[in-house]
């Protein structure tokens, strides 16, 4: 399966993209404090809306040929603050604010995780995606190998992130070391993980 950067997508195929990625986060556990899958699921639509079209707009996103399984990848050499600061004001005016001061409360709390890596030169899996109805197929798999990829040809670190333990143990199946927790006050605990080149 190739992967390649999504590049010139009309309005219409941008909004199905946010959909699948937006329907494969709502049950995700960084949102489970905002109430059942039902009733966060709105918001959730909202918030993964914003940062896909970050993501995007930064190309930084990439997908399998049959656009089922996506990646983003942030590289710290080329930052993208502009479009990042947008997409903070996109969800303060979306989201229900009680919510949001959920989210940016843990991201205060987590905020340390990367500290080890977020210094230096480094690539970032900003998020990885598989469409609900193919999930535990290999997508995910096809999508790790990807990101070891760009951080073997860059030479530098891949940094992955993830609220979720089963997560955490993929990505450890990959070689890839989680070298920090930490357990937020809304019972979130944030892995922080590397893949080294060398």
């Amino acid at each position: 399966m190739a992967i390649l950067k999504i590049q010139k997508l009309s309005k219409i195929e941008l909004k199905v993209i946010k959909g699948i990625i937006g329907e494969a986060f709502v049950s995700n556990e960084l949102f489970h404090n905002w109430g059942s899958e039902k009733e966060r699921y709105e918001d959730v639509m909202k918030y993964m809306d914003a940062y896909v079209q970050y993501v995007y707009k930064s190309k930084q996103l990439y997908a399998n040929d049959a656009y089922i399984a996506f990646i983003g990848i942030e590289d710290s050499r080329h930052p993208h603050r502009f479009r990042k600061l947008m997409m903070l004001i996109k969800m303060i005016f979306k989201i229900k604010y009680s919510r949001l001061k959920m989210i940016l409360n843990y991201a205060n709390q987590i905020s340390s995780c990367n500290q080890k890596y977020s210094k230096k030169a480094h690539l970032e899996c900003a998020m990885l995606c598989v469409k609900k109805d193919y999930q535990k197929m290999g997508y995910a798999s096809e999508l790790i190998e990807f990101a070891i990829r760009q951080a073997q040809k860059e030479k530098i670190p891949m940094l992955f992130d993830t609220d979720v333990k089963e997560y955490k143990e993929m990505y450890e199946h990959f070689g890839i070391t989680c070298y920090n927790q930490i357990k937020a006050n809304n019972g979130v605990t944030r892995y922080s993980l590397v893949y080294k080149p060398f």
